[in-house]
């Protein structure tokens, strides 16, 4: 699979049309000749307009895009992000706000709102971080007792933490 996707990114950037006029290179001039024992160097692949990425992103519909978004956006605290946003959201299922997953509300009363759940995944890990983690609350138990009002909000949030 990856060698194909990197054949497609060498015909899309033109690097094919440039190789074939370097010596040495499979379609250059003066390139060597494949020996007696030489495999025949295979040709070069010829620029093609390809309609699909090359890499496609984490579809942040899924549970495995998400988790995808937030390990790369909260290394540190994925396993909070991911747990705290499985349990405000009903497993993802409900946003009051832009995907506001989190169960976050605003300055001013209202929830709060990302243009995207990259956005959203980003944000919550330097919230988590600044308001409590570099505070001392580190524990679910010490979290809990500042992020919500349900005294039983960190055994809830617990079960979605992956160990």
């Amino acid at each position: 699979m990856i060698r194909s996707q990197v054949v497609r990114w060498i015909a899309l950037t033109g690097l094919a049309v440039a190789l074939a006029g370097i010596p040495g290179v499979a379609g250059g001039e003066g390139g060597a000749q494949p020996g007696k024992d030489e495999p025949p160097i295979p040709p070069l692949v010829q620029p093609q307009l390809v309609n699909e990425p090359i890499f496609s992103l984490p579809n942040e519909d899924t549970n495995e895009g998400k988790l995808q978004i937030i390990f790369k956006t909260c290394p540190d605290y994925w396993h909070l992000v991911w747990a705290i946003g499985r349990h405000e959201s009903g497993n993802w299922q409900h946003s009051p706000g832009g995907h506001n997953y989190f169960g976050r509300k605003s300055r001013s009363g209202g929830w709060m709102a990302w243009s995207s759940f990259t956005e959203a995944s980003t944000d919550q890990c330097d919230y988590l971080r600044r308001q409590y983690i570099e505070k001392g609350l580190a524990s679910l138990d010490q979290i809990g007792s500042k992020y919500a009002q349900d005294k039983n909000w960190s055994k809830k949030v617990a079960q979605y933490i992956p160990w």
